[in-house]
């Protein structure tokens, strides 16, 4: 990414970077979303396919949605029991 480009960083600090993916959920019930980021014209684009829209600016997504980018696993999630893996079915908090 460029120098003159904003730093964006997801709920927990780190940095989110083109060639990423990021987890956040939207709506009520919370639809999770996973998507990768892409840089489009010199800004970080999340690609979310299946989803209106079908990409998103990611400075738009932090700045109203809680997101993380993976692997990192949300501090909270090893706090809350109903947080699981949509992959592997895992509680987040357990060991690898």
């Amino acid at each position: 990414m460029s120098g003159d480009v904003k730093r964006l960083y997801d709920s927990d600090g780190v940095e989110i970077v083109a060639g990423c993916h990021i987890h956040f959920g939207y709506g009520i019930p919370p639809v999770p979303v996973y998507a990768e980021v892409v840089e489009r014209g010199g800004r970080l684009v999340a690609l979310t396919p299946g989803h209106n829209p079908a990409s998103a600016p990611v400075a738009t997504i932090v700045r109203y949605f809680e997101c993380w980018v993976e692997p990192h696993v949300p501090m909270k999630a090893y706090l809350d029991d109903s947080v699981h893996c949509i992959r592997c079915g895992k509680h987040l908090g357990e060991a690898n």
